[in-house]
């Protein structure tokens, strides 16, 4: 036990005083010190930070819309997907609108909740929003966010660790449905 006391205080000790005595076993698959992971006999670096884990791809601007009044043309429905087709906007991405109201218990009586996203294209992602902004109606508030999507850099069968994707522009849960049944998937053949 001292041993194992020994190794976790001190990192880069660690692998070589592992690989030598009994507190392997319980130590299967459990990180040590934060850098590695012990599991099937060997001894692996984990990522230390999103950085090493995930590389960076496009970017996604959502905006999140207060209405006080469902979107119009939707015969005042309480709740509605569009997605708007990119060849009918002049871009590569499609544009996706979700809204949802009280009766979903996400917001105060008499208001909507539209979150509109898509996939960054230009130098100036508020513009490339507009053709779903302008279909909702007057906005009470709104607030703009965008960031940058991010991927894993390996499969985890090295290093047994599992990242998944981020939140794509859609928003009807296809792609992250998918990016689960992947991380299922790749965890199995390990």
């Amino acid at each position: 036990m001292r041993r194992a006391q020994a190794a976790l205080s001190a990192p880069e000790a660690c692998p070589a005083i592992l690989t030598h005595c009994e507190v392997t076993n319980y130590l299967e698959f459990r990180q040590i010190a934060g850098s590695y992971v012990f599991r099937d006999g060997a001894i692996s670096k984990v990522p230390a930070n999103e950085a090493e884990a995930s590389r960076r791809g496009a970017k996604v601007i959502r905006a999140i819309c207060l209405l006080t009044h469902p979107i119009p043309n939707t015969d005042d429905a309480d709740s509605a997907q569009i997605i708007i087709p990119q060849n009918q906007v002049g871009r590569t991405s499609d544009i996706y609108i979700a809204a949802v109201s009280s009766g979903h218990r996400v917001c105060a009586p008499g208001y909507y909740v539209a979150m509109v996203s898509t996939v960054v294209e230009t130098d100036d992602p508020n513009a490339e929003i507009e053709p779903a902004l302008n279909l909702l109606g007057p906005i009470a508030d709104m607030f703009v966010s965008i960031i940058d999507l991010h991927e894993p850099v390996a499969d985890g069968a090295d290093d047994h660790v599992y990242v998944s994707k981020s939140y794509d522009a859609t928003s009807h849960f296809e792609t992250v449905c998918d990016d689960v049944f992947d991380l299922y998937k790749r965890r199995l053949r390990s």
